[in-house]
């Protein structure tokens, strides 16, 4: 029975850590703030993030609930390219069962903070002709990004609370297109692939402890995404508002369900 019980701790937190990871990932905004990329300039966004990932299997239900807030800054060229780095930081908890409690299965309840990082860099490839002066262009942006993410509990004195530590990096190529259907709204499909490159987790749960390390990941492989983005003045064609919406598109192991939205302000 300790046996069992410590290979459903085991399972448990791996599932609950493996899904923090990935949701806390997604609640990243998405991948460009500006898609249009022409001339030498700097913007900055700060955003809201909020996420909701479930994992259910015949022996697994868990739910988590993510929140958090992020700035983006990014430096543009005339040339088409750009830099873009970021800073998140937010709460993420965990909470379900794995197995049968009757068995020996384990309540998961535990939550802590999140901190996160990105390094981004994109050229853009089209740009549609219009008069700048009166319209605002459509583009289309290609990037390339390395992400961080580390996780760390509070731990507790309850039973089914567990202290946690994670850290990850993900690496992503992929695609944004800006599509301007009138001066105060455009529409900004995203897909990137987003592997993993390494992972580091170590946390306690029920007096035992366990260590697990992994490397390269296909797990969420594919992300799709769409902004609206809202241009309160125009023809200021840079400062916009933008709702996001995240969702993982592939999942290699299973049907997972997941959402993540951001709303931010570029200026």
């Amino acid at each position: 029975m300790v046996r069992a019980r410590r290979q459903v701790a085991r399972g448990a937190l791996v599932a609950a850590v493996l899904l923090s990871a990935q949701v806390a990932q997604a609640t990243y905004s998405p991948p460009l703030t500006r898609v249009r990329i022409d001339r030498d300039q700097r913007s900055h966004t700060p955003s809201l993030v909020y996420a909701l990932e479930g994992k259910s299997t015949a022996a697994t239900d868990l739910t988590l609930k993510a929140y958090g807030a992020q700035y983006l800054g990014q430096f543009e060229f005339d040339f088409g390219f750009g830099l873009q780095v970021g800073a998140a930081l937010g709460y993420a908890d965990v909470d379900g069962t794995v197995g049968q409690l009757a068995l020996g299965g384990l309540a998961v309840n535990t939550g802590g903070i999140w901190v996160g990082g990105q390094l981004r860099a994109y050229q853009m490839l089209w740009k549609s002709e219009v008069d700048e002066a009166v319209a605002r262009p459509s583009a289309l942006t290609v990037f390339v990004n390395l992400r961080t993410l580390f996780y760390d509990t509070a731990g507790g004195s309850e039973p089914d609370r567990a202290d946690l530590r994670f850290f990850t990096v993900t690496g992503g190529v992929g695609a944004m297109a800006e599509l301007s259907v009138s001066d105060y709204v455009s529409i900004c499909p995203y897909a990137w692939l987003t592997p993993g490159v390494t992972t580091q987790l170590d946390y306690r749960v029920r007096g035992l402890d366990f260590e697990a390390n992994g490397g390269p990941s296909l797990r969420n492989p594919f992300l799709v995404g769409l902004d609206v983005w809202i241009y309160p003045f125009p023809p200021n064609w840079d400062d916009h508002i933008s709702l996001s919406v995240l969702a993982s598109l592939v999942d290699t192991e299973g049907s997972d369900r997941s959402f993540a939205g951001v709303i931010g302000y570029t200026f």
